[in-house]
């Protein structure tokens, strides 16, 4: 049972406003300091999945308050051992009834994919390495080296963060998300180019020839992968394996199709980036499905509204784009 800690700072004649509001939500602890200045410190320790709750009456309550501040801390462990309480399936807010999500808080989840789209130097350094070192195990039919570059790839951040940006209707978000994606993949058909150029490659080699085609295989793949990713974002998982999973769905089409553009083979070129194409649409398309079945929204009910259109008009998007190139493919290729 994943923990975490809320502290909250609070004029001190505000803090049984504080006492007010839990007497309304399940807390494993809580406990108060005094700070200088008037103010008090309040610590509450509670479930991950309820921390979300918490904060937002906080925030509901208090956002006007001269010196208010929440600071969410994640508990490695806790002594003594809690007992396993029972499931609830329900929680009551407000005096209605909501449904329980298992997964980290909505600031939390946030906080963690802004930082996955930051543009800098260690991420285009990343990009551009693991390009080079996939480029290098795709025209060698080295499958260790392909996956050595997908470990090092940053692909999972901004495809995560731009279905978040959907589900919530945050368009600073999208933006930025878009920006890395685009950097991203800009620099790997770059550098997968170059790689192109300086050496001989052969069409044949297994490990390129499997990605220059589409079947239904790939497409059931590409789900699986955004559903991997995005859910073990929503539960606080260490992101590094499922990011491997994402990049290879990613990086070796998208690089494939870069290497065969500069060795002279357009048609094959088309295939690698129409799977690199469905790659994107799925990942996209299971990340918006998954945060909306795990109830990720905005706190106020009225950019929660314009959200749920965001996100159905979002999810009709993908659907139709994947549908046309799958039919785009079919043509192509004869076959799915």
């Amino acid at each position: 049972m994943a923990q975490r800690i809320i502290e909250v700072i609070v004029p001190k004649d505000r803090g049984h406003t504080i006492l007010d509001i839990m007497e309304g939500h399940d807390k494993l602890d809580m406990w108060e300091e005094t700070l200088p200045n008037e103010r008090t410190l309040f610590k509450i320790l509670v479930k991950s999945e309820d921390s979300e709750c918490i904060m937002d009456d906080f925030e509901n309550n208090l956002t006007w308050t001269e010196g208010f501040r929440v600071i969410l801390l994640p508990v490695e462990a806790s002594l003594p051992r809690e007992k396993e309480p029972e499931k609830k399936e329900e929680i009551e807010e407000n005096g209605k009834k909501r449904r329980r999500f298992l997964r980290i808080s909505r600031e939390e989840l946030y906080n963690d994919v802004v930082e996955m789209t930051d543009i800098n130097t260690t991420f285009m350094s990343l990009i551009i390495i693991s390009a080079v070192v996939a480029a290098i195990g795709l025209f060698s039919n080295n499958v260790a080296v392909i996956i050595g570059a997908m470990v090092i790839a940053p692909i999972l951040g901004p495809n995560v963060a731009f279905s978040l940006a959907t589900t919530l209707g945050d368009r600073d978000l999208a933006w930025k998300s878009q920006k890395a994606n685009m950097l991203g993949i800009a620099l790997a058909v770059l550098f997968a180019l170059i790689m192109g150029f300086l050496f001989t490659i052969d069409p044949d080699t297994p490990e390129i020839m499997s990605r220059t085609s589409i079947n239904l295989y790939d497409v059931l793949l590409a789900l699986a992968c955004g559903t991997a990713g995005v859910l073990s974002i929503t539960v606080g998982v260490a992101t590094a394996l499922v990011g491997v999973m994402v990049a290879v769905a990613f990086m070796p089409p998208l690089v494939t199709f870069g290497l065969l553009l500069a060795a002279g083979y357009p048609e094959l070129a088309v295939g690698a980036g129409m799977l690199f194409l469905v790659n994107l649409i799925c990942i996209n398309l299971s990340g918006v499905m998954v945060f909306m079945a795990k109830g990720i929204s905005p706190r106020r009910w009225w950019e929660a509204k314009k959200a749920r259109k965001s996100v159905w008009n979002s999810i009709m998007l993908w659907t139709i784009l994947l549908l046309i190139l799958i039919l785009t493919v079919i043509l192509y290729q004869g076959y799915i």
